[in-house]
């Protein structure tokens, strides 16, 4: 029992000193600085007693520094979840509104897409858009404003480069749900494919897209259809149902 007693009076300076707690025996000096410093009599004690760490000490320091590891992982592992998954979202975001700002700029309309089955989303514009397809129909409203974007199809700037060019979210992030007012239809999918409509009057259509990591974090991008102003927050679980 003195001995395991020792042991961790040792494992304990140890720590202190690595910490900068108790300073190491230096060597005697006559300078009046030297002789002012009232020494250390634990860390002394230490020093004169032991010419090092044993093995058991040092297996001691190991094993709570395992300890800690272990406690700590699951902290450590949330935050970086979280971390990706808000790095993702602001990244839908900063789309959105750029598709949103483009939309007023070049007096055309813009779409962001999401692939839920995918986890995949990009920007479209009334040219790229499927108007036939199964997404939807561009609507009738903005057809002739559609027809400018012949002038500017040779324009080389930062929306030909992100034009049409899919970005996959984060592994462990999902699209889990994607609400969006369509004209008169309020659609809700969780798989499958559909977008968010900006027009080049500045507003939008209103639009609930939620988000979740593998720790079942959730968070949520707002769009007002108004305003096409875009909010992004966390949300706890009680306020979604899958």
């Amino acid at each position: 029992m003195f001995m395991f007693t020792l042991a961790i009076t040792k494992v304990t300076i140890m720590i202190s000193i690595l910490l900068g707690k108790i300073p190491k025996k230096g060597p005697k000096t006559t300078s009046p600085v030297g002789l002012l410093r009232k020494p250390s009599k634990l860390a002394d004690a230490f020093f004169l007693s032991s010419q090092g760490f044993t093995l058991v000490e040092v297996l001691i320091v190991l094993t709570i520094i395992v300890l800690i590891s272990t406690v700590a992982a699951p902290s450590f592992k949330g935050f970086s979840a979280s971390s990706r998954l808000k790095s993702d979202v602001h990244a839908i975001r900063d789309l959105m509104g750029f598709a949103r700002d483009t939309a007023i700029t070049e007096h055309v309309p813009y779409f962001v897409m999401f692939d839920l089955d995918q986890n995949q989303y990009w920007l479209a514009d009334s040219e790229t858009f499927d108007v036939d397809g199964e997404i939807g129909i561009l609507p009738t409203s903005e057809t002739a404003a559609a027809n400018t974007i012949e002038e500017q199809a040779n324009t080389v700037s930062r929306t030909s480069m992100i034009l049409m060019r899919p970005r996959e979210m984060t592994q462990g992030i999902t699209i889990a749900e994607i609400n969006v007012q369509h004209g008169t239809q309020s659609i809700q999918k969780d798989t499958g494919t559909d977008y968010i409509y900006f027009s080049s009057n500045g507003s939008a259509e209103d639009a609930i897209l939620m988000f979740e990591n593998s720790t079942e974090t959730l968070m949520r991008i707002s769009v007002d259809g108004g305003t096409a102003n875009i909010k992004v927050d966390e949300i706890k679980d009680d306020e979604y149902e899958k």
